[in-house]
């Protein structure tokens, strides 16, 4: 279960029993949740990109994600990355 900031004004907290949620808010409408099926599309696609630049990725829920960035900082002070960084692409140019 989720919540707005206006339910969260009133006393109703993410991962809060549904049961619980009229002893708190009984004005509160509860509505099904809507179909995560693109979502977690979308959170995988993000996972393998990160899991293709580093083998040290952990996931949090659908959409956090922690990576280990240390070996792509020893790249960069290598050069391997300074490459990309000197391309000619203008839309491309610093962001590395």
């Amino acid at each position: 279960v989720t919540c707005n900031y206006p339910a969260r004004e009133r006393g109703v907290h993410k991962l809060m029993y549904i049961a619980k949620v009229p002893e708190v808010c009984p004005e509160l409408v509860i509505r099904n949740g809507s179909n995560l099926k693109k979502y977690r599309s979308a959170s995988q696609r993000i996972y393998s990109i990160l899991k293709s630049i580093t083998p040290y990725v952990e996931r949090l829920g659908l959409d956090e994600f922690f990576i280990d960035a240390t070996s792509l900082v020893s790249e960069w002070e290598n050069g391997v990355s300074k490459a990309l960084f000197d391309r000619k692409d203008d839309d491309f140019k610093g962001h590395v």
